[in-house]
């Protein structure tokens, strides 16, 4: 047997400097077409002509991505003539109506419609023998992809619908279109660490405020992992249950369960050890039917189960 060449500290120092180096040289690169791209879109949307309040053009979509380790939020670009619109409106004087009715209620705004709900976006086939460049290139082209497709869903439900005929709901004067779908992330890096968590994770945890799970809970998100991931569990878990009625969470975990076929849990602060108990019994459970005894191949975390949040 061979022995193996001494490494001293002296060419470990050198080895992580170059490591930072090219790190930090990569970060920049990104952050350079992270503000051309803004600073275009800007350009654009103070030379544009003004616009009647509607989705943005497809030059003002924004295409980036955002740069490594950056997890701030990434907004969409508005033409002038919407922010305008918008500045006039705040300055009416505020009128309750005689009678209410639903119009307080969240679900008039069709943000419970899975119709609303953009789709997940796929995180690109690789393999171990892909490299971390040709990942992030496949991802970045992938996700650019995504966000185009859905503003051009947004542009095509704008046509199709007619005062007379929305094509999934509109609120006369509360600003809700029927083009319009719900807000989603255009932060590359925030799906990457969705895409992992789902990847590594054996069991999956989805929490959902018990006041009203409906807003909380992502349709499209459960969808795509039984779908894609069919060897993954999905636990739902229903929290603050001690602000709701017995009643009425009972009725919503009937609901939910009956919608998905997936285990439904209660979590109260009142009964903490109680829901620890049940909620750590019913991972236990689900995780025997799941693969993670076997592990991916040279996976450090085979034989150990991995739970996501």
């Amino acid at each position: 047997m061979t022995k193996g060449k001494p490494f001293s500290g002296k060419l470990k120092k050198q080895q992580l400097q170059a490591k930072r180096e090219k790190k930090a040289q990569k970060e920049l690169h990104a952050e350079a077409k992270y503000n051309a791209e803004r600073d275009a879109l800007a350009g654009l949307a103070s030379s544009a002509p003004p616009q009647p309040v509607g989705p943005p053009p497809i030059e003002y979509m924004p295409t980036d991505v955002g740069f490594s380790g950056d997890l701030r939020t990434i907004f969409a670009k508005e033409p002038q003539a919407a922010i305008d619109a918008r500045k006039k409106d705040a300055t009416r004087a505020l009128v309750m109506a005689d009678d209410r009715g639903n119009s307080q209620s969240i679900y008039a705004y069709g943000l419970t419609d899975v119709r609303n709900q953009p789709p997940i976006p796929l995180r690109p086939h690789w393999s171990k023998h892909t490299s971390p460049d040709e990942l992030a290139m496949a991802e970045e082209d992938a996700f650019r992809e995504w966000l185009l497709q859905l503003h051009q869903t947004c542009v095509e439900r704008r046509q199709q619908a007619t005062p007379t005929a929305p094509s999934i709901c509109s609120i006369p004067g509360s600003g809700v279109n029927a083009w319009e779908i719900n807000s989603y992330e255009r932060n590359l890096q925030v799906w990457r660490q969705l895409w992992r968590v789902i990847e590594k994770a054996n069991v999956l945890v989805h929490l959902a405020d018990s006041r009203c799970p409906l807003l909380h809970l992502s349709h499209r998100l459960i969808q795509h992992i039984q779908d894609d991931h069919p060897t993954k569990r999905v636990l739902i878990l229903l929290t603050k249950c001690d602000f709701v009625v017995p009643e009425r969470v009972d009725l919503w975990v009937k609901y939910i369960r009956d919608l998905y076929n997936v285990p439904v849990l209660t979590y109260s602060r009142d009964r903490v050890d109680e829901s620890n108990t049940i909620l750590l019994t019913t991972i236990g459970r689900l995780s025997e039917d799941t693969s993670y005894k076997k592990g991916r191949d040279e996976d450090l975390n085979a034989g150990t189960l991995m739970v996501g949040l």
